[in-house]
């Protein structure tokens, strides 16, 4: 099949499952939601006293090995296709992924948690000069933490494959070292360079922050085994109101269009962070018009109440 524009072959499913073929978009299992992995409530309770301590939790590796290496080959795939790796979410499985989380999810944010429309997938190259995205909070204009430390709302950022110093694994300021903490969430100083933790993980690991700490991805280097690659989204709790809309069912995988129109939305969310060519730019402005506007509660957030979501 030939395309006569990047956006004929972003909308055709064909095209994505040619790329990767092992994947699924709109498949006949997309209704049963995956079984979350097995956690212990010592675990557990390990887990939530780090996130009200430090504002942020690591794991060991839970999910399946083989798992998420079919999830990292299909964003090389992408990567090597010249495509923004964030559209490895036309793939069901990249929703589905999350599910896996659901236990602790429930554990950290109660009974009937939502999945906003905030997530990117990661590739940072195993090269010189190549990084994650500089030191921010994922939501710097609200307060989200609850009165005894538990997270209104949190990121779940899952590693596909080994996430090392070398290749520019995730870094925090513990919610233990910062004067900001929670109660000036648009101030991003680091006081003492000496308090930042590295956060190594192996594949299969989840990490996860609250969306008021300050984190961040390392520069790679050409010494690392390879690219880390990984994906990362946001939930809340559903008894608060909406930090943003739409807000999402985490069992329910959105249809492809969608899916396309929150991609497109999520370009221009994050270009701040990427960059954006103009032919990105004008194939993201067209997607975006796909779904519901993504709208952000933030008073002071400059991507906003725009007729497609697409405005600076």
């Amino acid at each position: 099949m030939t395309y006569s524009s990047y956006y004929d072959k972003a909308t055709s499913p064909d095209y994505w499952l040619k790329l990767n073929p092992d994947l699924h978009i709109e498949g006949k299992d997309v209704g049963s939601p995956w079984k979350p992995v097995e956690i212990g409530a010592k675990d557990l309770s390990n887990m939530t006293l780090d996130m009200v301590g430090d504002g942020y939790f690591t794991t060991s590796p839970l999910l399946d090995l083989e798992e998420v290496a079919i999830l990292a080959d299909a964003v090389e795939v992408l990567w090597a296709d010249r495509w923004p790796t964030v559209f490895a979410m036309v793939y069901d499985e990249f929703w589905q992924v999350y599910q896996r989380a659901s236990g602790l999810l429930e554990h950290m944010l109660g009974p009937g948690y939502k999945q906003l429309a905030n997530y990117w997938v990661y590739y940072v190259a195993n090269e010189k000069g190549s990084s994650g995205w500089a030191p921010h909070r994922d939501r710097a204009q609200m307060h989200t933490i609850r009165s005894d430390g538990r997270p209104n709302s949190m990121t779940i950022w899952i590693a596909l494959t080994d996430a090392t110093p070398l290749n520019g694994c995730m870094y925090v300021l513990p919610a233990s070292f910062d004067p900001n903490y929670p109660h000036s969430p648009g101030t991003f100083a680091v006081p003492n360079v000496q308090d930042v933790r590295a956060l190594p993980a192996s594949a299969g690991s989840i990490l996860s922050w609250n969306e008021s700490l300050i984190h961040w991805g390392g520069r790679s280097s050409d010494k690392g085994s390879g690219p880390r690659i990984s994906v990362a989204c946001a939930f809340q709790r559903g008894d608060v109101d909406p930090y943003e809309t739409p807000v999402l069912d985490p069992f329910v995988v959105p249809p492809l269009k969608q899916r396309l129109g929150l991609i497109g939305q999520q370009l221009y969310r994050f270009a701040i962070h990427t960059g954006m060519s103009q032919n990105v730019k004008d194939l993201a402005q067209q997607l975006g018009q796909l779904s519901e506007t993504i709208v952000i509660y933030d008073s002071n957030n400059p991507y906003r109440k725009t007729a497609t979501g697409l405005s600076k």
